[in-house]
């Protein structure tokens, strides 16, 4: 007797469709920035209807967020060279990167604006980008550690606003470049704030 469940259809369906809405939702932000979007709107591009936008996400900014999250996680791949310092090197050139040649900018500063009046989207924000981007480095900075060139004592979280804190105010507040010069002067400086490990005796 076949004791297995039934197979569930629709699966690959259904992530194509909201694969599709969230390159729909990327599409959009690109062009027009958070304000204009609408789920009326990515409905119509996504070609699909509200209430299937609904079934995944409660609001504008959930959608917006996860959209735009993975849109950056899919350009940023982690780099793993075993070396601490070529780590923040590669990692750090590919996000300025980004932050220069594509329309990263605009989208974070206009949902940045947003979120001081919107606490679903402040929410999503810090949990969907800002979150994601931490822990990407926060991966980089424990195989420091478990390869013995950063203290397992050193205050990662600490390290983390440290990385990325020069990064955001110059892009959003000073309008200063992010260029190459810069990032191998930042993780200089990051180097120079992280615990080293004692010396063995």
């Amino acid at each position: 007797m076949n004791n297995r469940p039934p197979a569930r259809r629709g699966r690959p369906r259904s992530q194509a469709t909201r694969q599709t809405i969230l390159r729909a939702t990327n599409a959009l932000l690109e062009a027009h920035g958070y304000t204009a979007l609408t789920i009326e709107g990515v409905a119509e591009q996504a070609g699909v209807s509200k209430s299937t936008i609904y079934r995944w996400w409660a609001s504008k900014a959930e959608l917006a967020m996860e959209a735009y999250a993975a849109s950056a996680a899919a350009r940023l791949p982690l780099p793993d060279t075993g070396d601490l310092a070529a780590d923040l090197l590669a990692f750090g050139e590919q996000f300025c990167q980004l932050l220069r040649t594509t329309s990263t900018p605009k989208i974070m500063s206009g949902l940045a604006a947003a979120a001081f009046d919107d606490q679903a989207l402040a929410q999503a924000f810090r949990h969907g980008f800002i979150s994601t981007r931490r822990t990407a480095m926060q991966h980089i900075l424990e195989r420091a550690s478990e390869r013995g060139e950063i203290a397992a004592s050193t205050n990662i979280e600490q390290a983390l606003d440290h990385f990325y804190g020069p990064i955001f105010y110059r892009l959003l507040f000073r309008g200063a470049p992010i260029d190459t010069l810069f990032v191998q002067q930042h993780v200089q400086a990051m180097l120079t704030l992280l615990e080293r490990p004692a010396p063995s005796s």
